[in-house]
């Protein structure tokens, strides 16, 4: 083969090894990264559905169920998700992995010949330069009832010159780095292969539209294209035919020749299928438009012949050089920047929720939320029984001594009526008792809708004295007045005794008494006593039952809610630590 036309074939075969083999290895970053997520994703799946709520009494118990439920159902979702990712690798890796080129055109405009000369389907002889023809591959829709998949062509190459299948879409992959899509005739496209046509326009890195340099340029064309055309992609132009037959006398005889139609024609035919483009509002959607003129049939005389300049003249060289600036390695990143966004779509809707058909689909952050809502819910009710506590002693304090106080009172009429008494401190203990939890019910009512009390039975207040009576002790001097008999004392008193007259006298005597007097009793300073112990006394049965209370009804709750937001910060890191910064690839 000529020297130059091999330079030029294998520049061009170069350059798509290169990018099939940068495009390879990012495929299995990609790879990596989409079995890390899935794996991150299952196993969380897994834990979520096995957690539950325990012992759970409180009122948070039945949204928390409610919310795990949901997320858990909602963690199927994610699974759905990924699962649908994953299933649509096989078709969207056949993109990923090479640069695709997708051809479009009306019948016998010579677009298989172009995709077989680009593939090297020559003769044996003259593939010197070449590597192995590709193996082709075909959809042929109207023969699946099911969802159409490629298979293997017998023949290694596109059948050229006949009335092409409407249903079918066939491509090949060059040297790992270029995938060449042929398409059915542009009025061929229906609503058969229209889906998986657009399928391909979306992940093509370029769009070649083929055309007869005898008829070029048909608006009716370009409107069957710009149907199929929803993003904006480059589009070249390829008017294939560009030459034309002569006769020419060659040693003595007659010969019809194939030659290129003059320079002057083809930039004249370039410009008119620009200037379509660039003229008419009705082919916005393609960004830009370049064209070229080739002759495939040249070409291909070209190589069997070793003839560098008719290889030249067929514009086959042009279009090489188009086809690599698709294959230089900004477009390769470019290409390999869509994967990567894929991957890290997918992480941020796993993180962020996604929309589906049947509504939207909460992500890891939206979990949160909903969680810390309720924590932060529970929250507010243990800080507003924590805070009951001066509330609860106030009015139990305030409800009580009234209380007590007349109590004591009947007590005290009780023993200084000398009657046998109650038990104080048991009968203080049943008025406190009875007061703290009759309130206690009614506050926490007020936080804990389904709360029930189990009333306290005991409380062991210090009362260091007892009720009893109050004495004072009197002291005094009692005087005595006796009349004894005496003697007579004189003459007189003598004469008097005889006659039997007695005499007597006055005889005086004192001892001194103490006496005890009941003057009340201590029930006043009992009063006092409770009243300022009252505090100290109760406050540790208050704070206590308060503590049992959000033990009772929030710690269950808490504890799983505190392991379903450890768990999800867990994997919203594993699966952030995931995504593929810009130029990120192996």
């Amino acid at each position: 083969m000529n020297r130059q036309i091999a330079e030029n074939i294998n520049n061009f075969l170069s350059s798509v090894s290169h990018a099939g083999e940068a495009l390879k290895k990012n495929s299995n970053v990609i790879e990596t990264k989409d079995k890390s997520i899935q794996d991150i994703v299952t196993k969380f799946n897994e834990e979520l559905q096995q957690m539950k709520i325990v012992n759970s009494k409180g009122e948070f118990a039945v949204q928390l169920e409610e919310t795990l439920h949901q997320y858990k159902e909602k963690s199927t979702s994610w699974m759905g998700l990924v699962n649908t990712y994953m299933n649509g690798k096989e078709f969207i890796n056949q993109f990923e992995k090479s640069m695709l080129v997708v051809v479009f055109g009306n019948v016998n405009v010579g677009k298989s010949s172009l995709g077989n000369f680009i593939a090297g389907v020559f003769p044996e002889e003259i593939r010197t330069y070449y590597p192995p023809v590709p193996d082709f591959y075909v959809y042929d829709i109207a023969d699946s009832k099911e969802k159409a998949k490629p298979t293997q062509m017998e023949k290694k190459e596109f059948k050229e010159n006949y009335r092409e299948e409407t249903s079918t879409i066939q491509y090949y992959t060059l040297n790992n780095g270029l995938t060449w899509v042929d398409s059915p005739g542009i009025h061929s496209i229906n609503g058969e292969n229209e889906a998986l046509a657009k399928k391909y326009v979306d992940y093509a890195d370029l769009v070649v539209f083929v055309m007869s340099s005898s008829s070029p340029a048909k608006f009716d064309e370009f409107q069957e294209l710009s149907r199929l055309m929803e993003k904006q992609k480059p589009v070249l132009v390829v008017i294939n035919k560009s030459d034309m037959k002569i006769e020419d006398e060659i040693d003595g005889e007659i010969c019809t020749l194939l030659v290129p139609k003059s320079d002057q024609d083809r930039n004249k035919q370039e410009k008119y299928v620009q200037d379509l483009f660039a003229n008419n509002k009705d082919l916005e959607l393609f960004k830009k438009v370049d064209s070229i003129s080739v002759s495939v049939q040249l070409a291909r005389q070209g190589v069997a012949n070793n003839d560098e300049e008719k290889f030249e003249q067929s514009g086959i060289n042009r279009f090489y050089k188009e086809l690599g600036v698709i294959l230089k390695n900004d477009t390769v990143e470019v290409k390999m920047l869509a994967p990567r966004q894929r991957v890290n779509s997918v992480i941020r809707d796993i993180i962020s929720g996604f929309e589906t058909e049947t509504g939207r689909v909460d992500g890891i952050t939206d979990m949160k939320n909903s969680f810390t809502q309720i924590l932060a819910n529970i929250e507010d009710k243990i800080s507003y029984l924590q805070k009951l506590e001066q509330t609860l002693l106030q009015e139990v304090r305030m409800k009580s001594i009234p209380m007590i106080d007349l109590e004591l009172s009947k007590m005290s009429v009780a023993l200084q009526s000398g009657q046998q008494v109650e038990n104080v401190k048991q009968k203080v203990t049943t008025i406190i008792l009875n007061n703290f939890n009759e309130i206690i019910q009614k506050q926490v009512s007020k936080v804990l809708s389904e709360f029930k009390h189990s009333n306290i039975q005991t409380l062991n207040m210090k009362m260091d004295m007892a009720l009893e009576a109050k004495y004072e002790t009197f002291s005094y001097t009692e005087y005595k007045i006796k009349e004894v008999k005496r003697d007579p004392k004189n003459l007189f008193e003598k004469i008097g005794s005889v006659f039997g007259k007695e005499y007597t006298s006055i005889k005086k005597s004192s001892n001194e008494i103490e006496r005890k007097l009941l003057v009340g009793d201590n029930s006043g300073q009992m009063l006092d006593s409770i009243i300022s112990n009252f505090e100290s006394e109760f406050q540790p049965v208050v704070k206590e039952t308060l503590q049992n209370i959000v033990v009772e009804y929030f710690d269950s709750e808490k504890a799983i809610l505190y392991k379903i937001m450890d768990k999800l910060d867990e994997v919203e890191q594993k699966i952030s630590n995931e995504l593929m910064e810009c130029g990120e690839h192996a």
